[in-house]
């Protein structure tokens, strides 16, 4: 009898077949990741920008301001009130972007928004100010989303000027 010591064209088919399956896996888990925190970071997001209305339309200090901002670790949104910090939650960290939209203009941040006390619509970006009447944004106009983008898609929270009323879809 012969000692076969090689593999047959069979074995390498099935190994190779079994190899891409675990890669075809492993990819899709990690884009599902990705995914969840995007989506995850839009929803922490668009629950900030509410709390922030609520504080506004509540009688909370002249100065309630929201501000979404990229640091070294990640995406964060700072809501203050009075001049000075109520709460801070991390957005997002590495894979997940954020952006905003004046009109067709996609800008970088930071972000800040504020509500006008009286009708609860979004202000302007030149009419954000700090209790100083420091102007917090470096644009004009009104911000009509902001983009939350991974590598397996992205969520937007669209922003109603007029009204105040924001909502995510993606």
């Amino acid at each position: 009898m012969k000692d076969n010591r090689g593999f047959t064209l069979i074995e390498l088919i099935v190994v190779i077949a079994i190899i891409g399956i675990l890669i075809g896996a492993v990819s899709g888990s990690i884009n599902s990741v990705t995914a969840t925190k995007a989506k995850k970071a839009a929803s922490d997001l668009n629950a900030l920008i509410s709390q922030c209305r609520v504080d506004t339309l509540s009688g909370a200090p002249a100065s309630t301001y929201l501000e979404i901002s990229q640091k070294t670790d990640g995406c964060y949104g700072i809501l203050y009130e009075g001049g000075t910090e109520k709460a801070s939650q991390k957005l997002c960290g590495s894979g997940v972007t954020l952006s905003y939209m004046v009109g067709t203009d996609k800008k970088s941040l930071p972000l800040y928004l504020a509500f006008d006390r009286a009708t609860g619509k979004f202000m302007s970006l030149e009419n954000v100010k700090k209790g100083d009447a420091t102007v917090l944004n470096a644009g004009t106009g009104n911000c009509t989303s902001i983009v939350i983008a991974s590598e397996s898609g992205s969520y937007n929270i669209t922003l109603v000027p007029a009204t105040g009323y924001h909502y995510v879809s993606r």
